[in-house]
């Protein structure tokens, strides 16, 4: 790969059709190794407290992890805005 990687705007990002439907997940954990961040994302069942059962485990450079984290307060502080001007303009 030749120059620096590209800004992630600017990625064209595909989603194939097995992977487009996604993976429901209730539950997430976080591990570190000395060059990783290890992302399990899990179901609990109902009635199943004690048990998770990983259903995506996401590897993750920690500049990547990074930008994730900083990607999720953007998108979540969107959220909440929107939702409180929904919230706003209910009588």
């Amino acid at each position: 790969m030749s120059g620096p990687l590209k800004d992630a705007s600017e990625i064209k990002i595909e989603v194939p059709p097995e992977v487009a439907p996604g993976v429901y997940a209730n539950a997430a954990s976080v591990a570190q190794g000395n060059e990783e961040f290890i992302l399990d994302f899990g179901m609990v069942m109902p009635g199943q407290r004690d048990r998770c059962v990983v259903r995506s485990r996401v590897i993750l450079h920690p500049d990547h992890a990074r930008r994730l984290v900083a990607a999720l307060q953007d998108q979540i502080a969107k959220h909440d805005e929107a939702r409180a001007q929904q919230q706003g303009g209910k009588s």
